[in-house]
């Protein structure tokens, strides 16, 4: 009997002010392998009511810092909040970005209980989603490395960046 294999990813959608203030971090992840995603350069909880070209500069500005600190391209953008709209997709077709959002909330910004919120995650997640967790919860680092391990160990797989693209495709 095979058995069914979920597929999830560990992908970052960094701010680009977070990258010009910690490269190090920034290419530790990268060079990790990790996927990375633009998720604005300062990520103001009231982007979605910028003006179109407001909008525009704040994500060519991370993009710009994603090529100058990592040397990448960025594809995929995460929009602050999950918020999106018509000046979003716009922007984005232009810039030739993909739009993620996710499948799976963690909750990592309610939960108190670390045992509890891995409980949670470990019991939701499902095949090909896009899991939300948050870099600056400590929470989510507390219960990260024992998540990864605990889902591995559960056939889930942390896909590659192509691996994600496929599937947001889907």
């Amino acid at each position: 009997m095979m058995a069914l294999i979920r597929i999830t990813h560990l992908k970052f959608f960094l701010i680009g002010k977070n990258v010009e203030n910690h490269p190090d971090l920034a290419k530790k992840i990268r060079n990790e392998g990790h996927p990375i995603g633009n998720h604005t350069n300062f990520h103001n909880p009231i982007t979605p009511l910028f003006s179109r070209k407001r909008l525009r500069a704040e994500i060519v500005k991370a993009q710009k810092v994603f090529k100058l600190v990592l040397n990448v391209n960025v594809t995929m953008f995460r929009p602050p909040i999950g918020y999106t709209n018509p000046k979003y997709a716009s922007v984005l077709k232009e810039l030739n970005l993909q739009c993620v959002g996710w499948s799976l909330r963690s909750y990592d910004s309610v939960y108190k209980d670390p045992v509890k919120l891995q409980e949670r995650l470990l019991s939701k997640i499902k095949h090909k989603q896009i899991v939300l967790m948050h870099d600056n919860m400590k929470i989510t680092a507390e219960i990260l490395d024992s998540f990864i391990i605990e889902a591995k160990s559960n056939g889930i797989i942390f896909a590659s960046d192509k691996t994600v693209k496929s599937i947001i495709n889907d």
